[in-house]
């Protein structure tokens, strides 16, 4: 396993991480991180970017089959630890346990899916942009982006201020609002192909495919 990181931000949450995202948001969370996974074929080669806890991990490894490969890139070893308890041991030889931030980390390969659970919430705006230029040679024209995170909805806004709150608390991020996802997607040349929403548009799962370049947008916050 390789490492990078020193101290372990997350290593507070990182123990009642689920049992507090099912109590908040019930079962919809899980079901947020399941959407489009259907979209993962035996011997795709997936890289998943802060994998958190592992909970869809037994379901990656079962759609990647005996000739996928799994890289799971995660800044807290705590929850590298956890994620690794997800799976039998006989079904860890798929996965390559990355202990880093930086995808320059990862091996010079194409992946075939990339999926990214609730992580650039967490991310500056410059951070984000340089994941999504280090991403760009590691991918094809078939590669998907599957994508999840926390929109802004009116009737949640006290929920998205002490979410926020607490984890800038805990972990230090820097972020006081949530970043505009889609103009990062637009800039970085993704196209929308499906997208699924729970409780009302408060978190959305979005399938991304390479598309054709377009314009540099501005990079802003959502409001």
């Amino acid at each position: 396993m390789r490492k990078r990181i020193a101290a372990d931000p997350y290593c507070l949450i990182a123990p009642v991480y689920e049992f507090f995202s099912h109590l908040v948001f019930g079962r919809d969370f899980q079901r947020s991180k399941t959407a489009f996974l259907e979209r993962i074929q035996p011997g795709n080669t997936v890289l998943v970017l802060g994998g958190g806890t592992g909970s869809i991990l037994p379901q990656l490894v079962n759609r990647c089959g005996t000739s996928g490969r799994i890289l799971y890139m995660e800044t807290s070893r705590e929850m590298l630890r956890r994620s690794r308890q997800q799976l039998e041991p006989s079904a860890t030889a798929q996965v390559e346990w990355i202990h880093s931030s930086q995808v320059s980390d990862l091996p010079a390969l194409k992946v075939d899916a990339i999926i990214s659970h609730y992580l650039l919430d967490v991310l500056s705006d410059r951070d984000i942009d340089r994941l999504f230029r280090e991403i760009q040679p590691r991918i094809h024209s078939e590669t998907r982006w599957i994508f999840a995170d926390f929109f802004p909805k009116a009737d949640r806004e006290w929920l998205l201020f002490a979410m926020i709150y607490l984890f800038r608390l805990l972990t230090r991020h820097p972020r006081k609002d949530l970043p505009e996802y889609h103009s990062y997607f637009q800039k970085w040349a993704w196209k929308q192909v499906d997208s699924a929403t729970f409780q009302g548009g408060f978190f959305q799962a979005i399938c991304y495919k390479p598309a054709p370049k377009s314009i540099n947008l501005p990079i802003t916050s959502l409001k």
